[in-house]
């Protein structure tokens, strides 16, 4: 048990490590040479970190400015957050030890599904496998599970929505990236098809329909075509009507000293930086996880797509990403002052939903146009039907 505890708390939930050995594994299965399998191994491992890096700069960033935002609009509520209700799984209810078994279960029952039924899709996105261990677990104790019986319904449960929501988004993301190598691993993707089959209907039609990306600006606007540049100009405003609402008190805490105006010019611009190091590790990822997992596609499971973190795919949409931030931010605030009409709690924003789900959403919505042969309806059944059928 404490071998089996060591792995899990020390590489399985490490995802950079965890698809490094994937990638490892996919390269010694195609029987590639010694120095092949430790760059492609190694070179998995630093573009996962820096993709991670990037994501620590941005959630640095956006952490900043949901502190003036909550300040600046003096908002009180709740602010959801997947680790605190991880940290009081574990300690407040006593589960880690069930949470990490029931992440190594998620796992093994996923390369089981995808093994032996035709939805072959892994799930990569080891932080979002935790959430669903530790949200099975919770739901599973609170119902009256306890032990074995828990770690194995949580298992299972976490594992067949792992391999359900990468397939209800596959027509979609087949039709983004021009290709079947790699699926969507994120458990909003049922949130983002709603979305996207809203855009479906009340969206443009027909051959002049524009893109977000086809935006074309006066001559002494263009530098806002470079992606990085057009995010610095929507987040620096942002941020600074933010800080002036917050107050210079409020806000020179959290500067240490710093003009508080400029620490929120430079905290946007550290979001920009964030972007850029975050779409530079994706494209270090993919150039490697890609043809390594083909080795495990030809040996264990035939015919296997990875299912990757939500960011691998802002770089075929970034304006869409931005977008997406922004309006999901506008929909959380109203969202906030008309849940306690209804007598609910009061939700504060979480910017760092907001920019990673919301971003997606909109990408997603932006991706789905009206020349597909299917509607989004007929493409999902066409994505689960093989799988019913195969019972």
């Amino acid at each position: 048990m404490v071998v089996i505890n060591f792995i899990i708390e020390n590489i399985l939930t490490q995802a950079s490590i965890t698809i490094a050995l994937i990638a490892m594994l996919g390269l010694i299965l195609q029987k590639k040479s010694t120095g092949q399998i430790i760059s492609g191994t190694l070179k998995t491992l630093l573009g996962f970190q820096v993709l991670s890096a990037g994501s620590s700069i941005i959630v640095g960033s956006l952490t900043y400015f949901g502190q003036i935002f909550t300040e600046g609009f003096q908002m009180e509520g709740i602010i959801p957050s997947i680790e605190a209700i991880n940290g009081q799984a574990m300690n407040e209810l006593g589960l880690g030890r069930d949470i990490a078994l029931t992440f190594l279960a998620i796992f093994i029952f996923n390369i089981l599904l995808a093994r032996f039924t035709k939805w072959k899709y892994i799930f990569l996105t080891g932080q979002a496998i935790l959430w669903m261990a530790t949200m099975t677990t919770v739901f599973g104790y609170f119902a009256g599970l306890r032990g074995f019986v828990l770690i194995l319904v949580g298992g299972f449960i976490g594992a067949v929505f792992a391999i359900a929501m990468p397939a209800m988004a596959q027509p979609i993301i087949r039709k983004v990236t021009g290709s079947n190598d790699i699926a969507l691993g994120h458990f909003c993707t049922i949130g983002y098809l709603f979305e996207a089959g809203v855009a479906k209907i009340f969206g443009e039609r027909g051959e002049n329909k524009k893109s977000i990306e086809d935006i074309k600006l006066p001559a002494h606007f263009e530098f806002l075509q470079d992606t990085y540049l057009s995010v610095m100009v929507v987040m620096v405003p942002l941020y600074i009507v933010t800080v002036l609402f917050a107050g210079e008190t409020f806000a020179a805490e959290l500067s240490g000293g710093q003009n508080y105006i400029m620490f929120a010019f430079l905290q946007a611009i550290q979001f920009v930086v964030g972007v850029y190091v975050l779409l530079s590790g994706v494209r270090l990822l993919l150039g490697e996880i890609v043809p390594a997992f083909r080795g495990i596609a030809m040996k264990l499971v035939p015919d296997a797509i990875p299912a990757l973190d939500c960011p691998v795919f802002f770089p075929y949409s970034p304006n869409a990403v931005i977008l997406g931030f922004i309006t999901t931010t506008i929909g959380t605030v109203i969202a906030m002052f008309t849940l306690p009409m209804f007598g609910l709690a009061m939700i504060l924003p979480g910017m760092l939903t907001n920019f990673f789900a919301g971003g997606q959403r909109v990408f997603l919505v932006m991706q789905l146009g009206d020349d597909e042969e299917q509607s989004l309806v007929e493409s999902l059944m066409a994505s689960l039907l093989p799988c019913c059928q195969h019972y």
